[in-house]
């Protein structure tokens, strides 16, 4: 698993929760990883505050990062800080569960 992976599979969270509510789904096997949404979404909330923002803002409400940016840092002229936030998160999510 890498993060890459894990951001795209996060990015269709509204399917994923549709498929909980309407049929029970809680894991889906996705190149060979078994993702189990609640597991996931738990490890997002014990991410450090901008981590967690990042992740939550950009993977599961797709947002660009650059909007992301203007909510998270008002004023800021780059969407850099809210990639590297959002990498930083992936990657101990993916350290956590998927290594």
């Amino acid at each position: 698993m890498t993060w890459q992976l894990l951001d795209s599979i996060l990015r269709h969270y509204p399917q994923f929760r549709e498929l909980y509510e309407c049929e029970g789904v809680e894991e889906i096997n996705v190149a060979g990883y078994l993702i189990n949404v609640h597991t996931v979404l738990d490890g997002i909330e014990d991410l450090p505050l901008r981590q967690r923002q990042a992740v939550v803002y950009t993977c599961l409400h797709d947002m660009r990062e650059i909007d992301v940016a203007q909510i998270m840092l008002p004023g800021a002229k780059s969407a850099a800080p809210v990639g590297s936030y959002k990498r930083k998160g992936l990657k101990k999510l993916v350290e956590r569960f998927y290594s």
